[in-house]
């Protein structure tokens, strides 16, 4: 029985007398060293005792401490095989007294690990070109824990925050939240995203740097978690952004000074009209108003809704050309009259479309009279060629229109205007943008004027 555990074992087990000659090997060290055989094994070693150690001298030095000490426990080393190929080794040794007449065996436990040290060294490489990533990485790397504790920066880091190294800033800051975040709720903020979504990028926050100074940071992060998926600790990269940030703002700053002078230039335009027209003052902003509230209802974003309501203060534009005694004109206009009228969107076209406008205003002004079924003006555009935005000014223009004196006809009143784009809706007006409208205007009477419910409405231009 001892015999047949002997040969089976799943690892390398040896007998060998005191000079290290062997004695016996099982079947597994016999294969674990490329022979076929375990006689074929000691056969090998016959001539020259533990022929298989690569270092002959280690060799002597575990004879001799075997000997004082009677059992060495996981000896690594390395060993040659039959093919001379080099393996990694475990060993166990125990020195044995079986018979107090005869002589102490030794007795051996052998496992190959050459696996496990060729993992051992790769991830060794790997981390140590990981350290080297990190150290020259030109983005700031650091690791936090929980409790916003950073445990880990690199060089970049620290240099980026006013530091000389990482360990003066890990000395000196080692708290995300209190030391480098000058918002502690941003801090907490991205610890959100991050339990939730576990990655996160472009995060920008202030950052405060040793000296006191405010600078903006771009920070990449990660959540990392256990087996469990608990997260236990949060890595990721910073880089200074405040340039950037700079230039932002520049732009913005631009961007809004464009914006106060188009929207002047654009009240002086519309005012080129009213002078001209004392009927129809302050039809466009009227309009203007309107159809950016119809636009909001309809769930246009503020961008949208601020063209919108730019193209209503100016969709009359095209009324400069018309001789101011045919816009006065008390009475209905002949055929030539209401075709020279009928010109202004085209003029209104002409007159705009070579300015920039971030919107394609000059194109909602020359739609503004189109109607669904192609019975509108200039072009007879129908349906889809007609742009949302000219079918939403379009409701606002004749609700307006309507709801005001003219020189040729009183008011025909709120509540007929609105039975006529209700009675039209689909067929001549935007069916969505009459919705729109009627929601805003839900509960008018005989009473209600356009001007009470302009006043509950927002001033955009103000």
């Amino acid at each position: 029985m001892y015999a047949e555990l002997f040969q089976n074992a799943p690892i390398g087990m040896y007998r060998k007398s005191l000079d290290g000659h062997f004695l016996a090997v099982n079947n597994a060290m016999a294969s674990m060293f490329g022979y076929d055989s375990p006689e074929a094994f000691v056969q090998a070693m016959h001539t020259t005792p533990d022929h298989y150690y690569l270092d002959e001298d280690e060799r002597a030095d575990i004879m001799e401490r075997l000997k004082e000490t009677h059992q060495i426990e996981n000896i690594e080393t390395q060993a040659i095989c039959s093919d001379n190929n080099i393996i990694w080794i475990r060993e166990t040794i125990q020195l044995i007294q079986t018979d107090e007449a005869a002589e102490p065996i030794i007795i051996g436990y052998v496992e190959d690990t050459s696996f496990t040290k060729s993992t051992e060294w790769a991830l060794a490489e790997v981390q140590e070109k990981y350290r080297d990533i990190v150290d020259n990485s030109v983005e700031g790397i650091f690791q936090a824990t929980l409790d916003h504790r950073i445990i880990m920066a690199n060089i970049s880091m620290a240099q980026m925050l006013g530091y000389e190294n990482p360990e003066v800033m890990l000395a000196q800051s080692c708290n995300m939240q209190t030391d480098i975040f000058y918002d502690p709720t941003d801090k907490l903020r991205l610890d959100i995203a991050l339990e939730k979504n576990t990655i996160v990028t472009n995060f920008e926050a202030r950052v405060r740097r040793q000296d006191g100074s405010i600078i903006w940071a771009s920070v990449n992060a990660r959540a990392i978690r256990d087996g469990s998926g608990k997260v236990i600790l949060h890595e990721g990269s910073m880089f200074d952004i405040t340039d950037k940030k700079l230039t932002e703002d520049k732009v913005h700053q631009s961007l809004e000074n464009f914006r106060t002078l188009l929207l002047d230039t654009a009240r002086s335009l519309a005012k080129t009209v009213e002078i001209r027209d004392m009927y129809t003052s302050g039809h466009q902003e009227n309009v203007a108003e309107l159809a950016g509230a119809i636009a909001c209802m309809m769930g246009y974003n503020d961008d949208a809704i601020e063209g919108i309501r730019l193209a209503g203060l100016l969709h009359d534009i095209g009324k400069t050309s018309i001789p101011a005694e045919f816009l006065c004109k008390q009475g209905s206009l002949d055929v030539f009259e209401m075709g020279l009228i009928r010109e202004h969107p085209v003029t209104g076209y002409e007159i705009l479309q070579n300015i920039p406008f971030p919107w394609p205003i000059a194109s909602m002004i020359l739609q503004h009279h189109e109607r669904l079924d192609g019975s509108g003006y200039p072009k007879g555009l129908q349906a889809d060629d007609i742009l949302p935005e000219a079918r939403i000014l379009a409701v606002a223009d004749v609700i307006e229109a309507m709801s005001s004196h003219r020189p040729y006809r009183p008011s025909l009143g709120l509540v007929n205007a609105l039975h006529e784009i209700e009675t039209n809706a689909g067929r001549l007006y935007d069916a969505d943008a009459v919705r729109a409208a009627l929601k805003i205007f839900e509960g008018v009477d005989e009473s209600t004027s356009f001007e009470d419910v302009l006043k509950l409405l927002p001033k955009s231009f103000e």
